[in-house]
């Protein structure tokens, strides 16, 4: 998935005339696929109706693991939509899988998410504490991308509960995650507006920064 989103979306629904040549197993990914397009596009009915879609076949095919894996996108979609409830279930049902897998890095992601939805919720001690959590687990697995997520989110949290000073510093921390090994240094500001924006795409969000505000993106070292 290397596609900016709305490629992606309109390569897939080019594809889906298709879907009735797949296995069952193979559809459920495709429409995995496409939910993931949705959410990231904002569609959220959509990314819910193909994500339920994809749930319900990766269930009949005893894919647990990726139904545990769509259930954290699930969970995500309706924390956007501001369903609680719902999320929470989906990313408990998420958790079950990957704790009895011992799967620190998809718990990594799990962690996140509940950390987004307990900051959702007004829960900012529970959102700081999920996220802390989520960052030890991401870095336990090597997973920049949870990694980058879960500092983000830290930072949102702390920023909530009024103590800006650790959520810039959060913030500033963040930078060396996916930038270090790229080779530039984003302020802070534009961090949280391109993270924000491309949350899971460090590279994407890195590109987009580059496109914006190239000049104000100093290569690291000349700070």
């Amino acid at each position: 998935r290397d596609l900016e989103p709305e490629q992606a979306l309109a390569f897939l629904e080019q594809a889906r005339g298709r879907l009735d040549e797949l296995d069952e197993r193979k559809r459920a990914v495709f429409l995995f696929s496409l939910a993931i397009s949705y959410h990231e596009l904002g569609d959220y009915e959509a990314a819910i109706s193909t994500g339920t879609q994809s749930l319900a076949r990766f269930r009949a095919t005893e894919a647990d693991r990726e139904a545990a894996s769509i259930e954290n996108e699930l969970a995500l979609v309706y924390l956007a939509l501001g369903s609680l409830e719902i999320a929470r279930g989906h990313a408990a049902h998420a958790r079950e899988y990957f704790e009895l897998q011992h799967d620190d890095r998809w718990l990594a992601h799990v962690t996140e998410t509940e950390a987004q939805i307990a900051l959702g919720s007004g829960d900012l001690a529970g959102a700081i504490r999920l996220a802390l959590e989520a960052r030890t687990l991401a870095d336990s697995s090597s997973d920049r991308k949870a990694a980058v997520s879960a500092t983000l989110t830290l930072g949102r949290a702390q920023q909530a509960r009024g103590d800006l000073v650790a959520a810039e510093a959060t913030l500033s921390q963040a930078v060396e995650q996916p930038f270090a090994r790229l080779g530039v240094a984003p302020k802070p500001p534009q961090l949280l507006l391109v993270l924000e924006e491309r949350r899971e795409r460090p590279e994407q969000a890195l590109q987009e920064l580059r496109r914006r505000q190239g000049h104000e993106t100093q290569p690291l070292g000349r700070r």
